[in-house]
């Protein structure tokens, strides 16, 4: 019980962290969708992972953590919708075009990134 307890704090810390991060004064759109991509991550290890640490969450704690999935992917839907987010990771100094290319993302949405870019600009 308390290792199952431990992990749920690690899970909420992601999102207390995240919290913070983007309530800054310095958080800007490129900072958003990295933060996105650490929940998604922190998410899928603590729903799908687990089984192999023999650590396993009660029901309606996979239940609330699959809903949290699911509402961070409706907001991640969004920001592909929006070119700015996506403009914002590309014109970042540190991120580039590689940031997607780096996350999986498939060729034909890296180059929708490279031309809202070249479009923009």
């Amino acid at each position: 019980e308390w290792a199952i307890l431990e992990n749920l704090r690690d899970v909420l810390q992601a999102f207390k962290d995240a919290t913070l991060f983007c309530s800054r004064n310095t958080a800007t759109l490129a900072s958003v969708i990295p933060a996105m991509d650490k929940l998604d991550l922190v998410l899928a290890s603590s729903v799908l992972k687990k089984v192999d640490k023999q650590i396993q969450f009660t029901a309606p704690v996979k239940i609330s953590l699959l809903a949290a999935k699911k509402t961070l992917n409706h907001y991640y839907v969004a920001t592909d919708n929006s070119c700015m987010y996506q403009l914002a990771i590309v014109l970042h100094p540190c991120y580039k075009l590689s940031y997607f290319q780096q996350h999986g993302w498939e060729d034909e949405e890296v180059e929708t990134a490279h031309l809202i870019a070249t479009d923009m600009f």
